[in-house]
């Protein structure tokens, strides 16, 4: 009973609950000089790089005029879309489109599709005037 009754002197008590706007006083230690730091981490010379292959691939998209500038969309990515004032800015921003949407279907384990969309124009006959 005594060896029992010892155990339980020893057991710290739990801290009582705080309610909310109550705050607990905490001692607050400064760290030694002499105290081991966890080391910083840096690169290490030898560590081994991942070989990223990069490679230009040539998309097909589609630039329309809107009635605030231009829209752009690539048939062989669907959802992957931009919008700009000029033509020169639609054609930059879906550049960064394309590239967004490959390092999300990267992140998301998706293969990167081959281009496949061509563009053609054909010409057709219509008359002018009236029947």
């Amino acid at each position: 009973m005594a060896l029992s009754r010892g155990l339980e002197d020893e057991t710290p008590a739990t801290p009582p609950l705080l309610l909310p706007g109550q705050f607990r006083k905490v001692r607050a230690y400064a760290v030694s000089k002499t105290r081991p730091q966890p080391p910083r981490r840096t690169k290490h010379p030898k560590a081994r790089r991942i070989a990223v292959k990069e490679e230009h691939v040539r998309f097909a998209i589609l630039l329309e005029p809107t009635p605030t500038g231009f829209s752009a969309h690539v048939p062989d990515l669907p959802g992957c879309v931009a919008a700009g004032e000029t033509r020169e800015e639609t054609l930059q921003l879906i550049r960064d489109a394309i590239e967004f949407h490959f390092e999300g279907m990267r992140l998301h384990g998706e293969p990167i599709p081959e281009p496949a969309s061509m563009c053609e124009y054909v010409e057709v006959r219509h008359s002018i005037g009236t029947a």
